[in-house]
């Protein structure tokens, strides 16, 4: 028998407003099976310091307003003043290319603040795509999904697909990992340091919580086979339990 009803669903939690708004499981989802598709929000093909004239349109700027997806606060947020800096030194004539400069130049006020608009949203909502992942696409719902270094869900940026990677319970939130492959594998301390730089956020999660790190085993009792895993006693806040990011 077919699943029925929405697998996902954009919600909050008024005892942890930390989380912002996230994605629940309405029902139980089974591993492997899709969660939603949907089209992507916006899309910007290849590495570039400015965007295209489309996607600060007013038609553009309304869809990614009402998709309300999280920005944190400029003045807390070094990666959100950075590109400031970087829009605005090049309207004056500095840094990027002469064709960056150029294009940078014709923008009006008002165009240059669509720009730090959009591309804040794209810096912390976006997903690779494309060749080499090359492209950066963000995604009205799927966007909403939370990290965790022990994600129960998978995104394709391409096909804007979201796929449970294991049974999720129904009201459990979905949640997928921001970090490649190579780097889940590595300690908690590289992994935290990692989000912190390109998210800025600490990491929550079980994984990131627990009182030790799974990637430091070591071999046990060679009659039983077991593993010994090291007790953590690192120094600065390892973040507590359940989200990742202050969202709104």
């Amino acid at each position: 028998m077919a699943p029925s009803g929405p697998a996902a669903a954009v919600v909050s939690d008024p005892e942890r407003p930390d989380l912002g708004f996230f994605l629940r499981a309405q029902r139980e989802i089974q591993q492997g099976e899709l969660v939603l598709q949907e089209e992507p929000l916006l899309r910007v093909r290849g590495p570039r310091s400015l965007l295209p004239k489309e996607l600060i349109s007013a038609q553009s700027l309304q869809a990614v307003r009402a998709a309300r997806l999280f920005v944190p606060a400029e003045a807390s947020s070094p990666a959100l003043q950075k590109l400031r800096q970087e829009c605005s030194g090049q309207r004056r004539g500095f840094g990027g290319g002469p064709r960056a400069r150029e294009a940078a130049a014709s923008l009006t006020a008002e165009e240059l603040e669509a720009t730090l608009l959009v591309r804040s949203v794209l810096r912390f909502n976006s997903f690779g795509a494309g060749p080499g992942g090359q492209d950066q696409v963000a995604f009205p719902t799927l966007s909403r999904a939370n990290h965790s270094c022990a994600p129960n869900c998978l995104v394709d940026g391409d096909l804007g697909t979201l796929r449970a990677l294991r049974r999720v319970a129904e009201g459990e939130e979905l949640t997928l990992s921001y970090l490649d492959d190579a780097a889940l594998l590595a300690t908690r301390q590289e992994r935290q340091a990692e989000l912190v730089e390109r998210y800025e956020f600490t990491c929550g999660c079980s994984r990131c919580a627990a009182p030790v790190d799974d990637t430091r085993r070591f071999a046990g009792c060679a009659a039983c086979g077991g593993e010994l895993l090291a007790t953590l006693q690192e120094s600065g806040n390892s973040g507590g339990p359940g989200n990742d990011r202050e969202r709104s």
